[in-house]
């Protein structure tokens, strides 16, 4: 859509350009007042983020050269006879998977390490993931699910989500630390290879993924360096705050200000008010529905208390984008 407006604007007079600093998130409509799968924004605005650095101009060419010195080899010489033509296919067919896979992990470590596990779990939610639906293999379009959940594992843990995780999502937690342990070849790619190819595309694939093990180490470096070394990690606040907000959400009441047992006024942050809702939402609802009294069932009114958890964030959000405007922060 950006090239779009240079393009019309080149030809019609008074045409605005969509500014660089504007982004477009799309995402499902249906989801649109779940709070908490919404928290998958955070990866949509790790797409946006790609786009002001130089990693995808930069792995292209590195990936046309590397791929030369592949087909090169005298072992695969050997067992390909392809005309000129069929090289471009090879080297699009290349580069539009392993570009397109390298987005998405861009993304996925922006997410993860700008919001916590709150953004792991509503991708699980939105995609109705279930351990034994994990996918090990690469498509046309995202790297495999187990593949995700490494980097999500490995960033996790650096970021200081252990213990969280430990305590309230035990079987996730080792079902995460089960992907970080995966070597790339546990991987394979779904995609068909260009015709003049099928012979090498054993020896192909495994080449491509072995190259974007190594791309994923120079995206996870580049996202620390947008982060800076100023970047304070979700867990900071959420270790200070956590309580506070699960206390106010046991009595059905927005945690916007809250204050603790001394009266200390406290303003948790929308990361920690996320990650806090998704845990409450998970396995903490019980404490608020035992005070409610209402001629609901348990199931009924556990899907309308899950319905008020969500706005319950989003006024929480709502008042510190207030709060923050006025300089009360």
């Amino acid at each position: 859509m950006r090239d779009l407006t240079r393009y019309l604007s080149a030809r019609i007079e008074h045409y605005p350009v969509l500014g660089e600093d504007i982004g477009i998130l799309m995402f499902p409509y249906c989801a649109a007042r779940e709070v908490l799968v919404n928290c998958n924004l955070f990866h949509e605005m790790g797409h946006y983020i790609y786009e002001t650095t130089s990693l995808e101009q930069v792995f292209r060419n590195e990936l046309v050269n590397k791929l030369g010195q592949f087909f090169s080899q005298e072992p695969i010489v050997t067992k390909v006879k392809a005309p000129l033509l069929a090289w471009r296919d090879l080297r699009n067919y290349v580069l539009s998977l392993m570009l397109r896979w390298a987005d998405e992990v861009f993304a996925d470590i922006f997410a993860v390490r700008v919001l916590g596990p709150a953004f792991h779990l509503a991708y699980r939610e939105i995609e109705q993931i279930i351990p034994t639906t994990i996918a090990s293999t690469f498509s046309d379009t995202h790297p495999a699910d187990d593949y995700r959940f490494k980097v999500h594992a490995k960033w996790l843990i650096h970021d200081g989500w252990t213990e969280i995780l430990r305590d309230k999502l035990p079987d996730l937690l080792k079902e995460l630390q089960k992907c970080e342990g995966y070597k790339i070849d546990h991987f394979s790619i779904t995609c068909r290879a260009p015709s003049h190819f099928d012979r090498i595309e054993g020896e192909l694939h495994k080449w491509m993924l072995k190259e974007f093990d190594g791309m994923v180490t120079r995206i996870e470096n580049e996202v620390s360096a947008k982060l800076g070394g100023n970047f304070e990690k979700p867990i900071t606040d959420f270790s200070k705050n956590h309580k506070l907000v699960t206390d106010y959400f046991e009595h059905g009441v927005v945690p916007s200000t809250a204050y603790d047992v001394d009266g200390q006024k406290h303003h948790p942050r929308p990361t920690t008010v996320l990650n806090s809702g998704f845990f409450f939402y998970l396995g903490g609802m019980d404490p608020l529905l035992e005070i409610v009294k209402t001629n609901l069932d348990r199931i009924g009114k556990q899907m309308a208390y899950e319905k008020r958890l969500n706005d319950w964030l989003a006024k929480a959000i709502e008042d510190w984008q207030i709060l923050s405007k006025e300089g009360k922060l």
